[in-house]
């Protein structure tokens, strides 16, 4: 098994030290294939 993720946005805040990401996190089984997806 292995696992992706990719930032697809970020954004400053008004406080210096914080952020928001959007990402996207894939999970593949040992063929190759998809078996779980998200974004936050």
């Amino acid at each position: 098994m292995r696992g992706e993720r990719e930032i697809l946005e970020k954004r400053e805040t008004s406080k210096p030290d914080r952020g928001i990401l959007v990402q996207r996190v894939r999970v593949y089984n040992q063929r190759g294939e998809v078996v779980q997806e998200g974004s936050s």
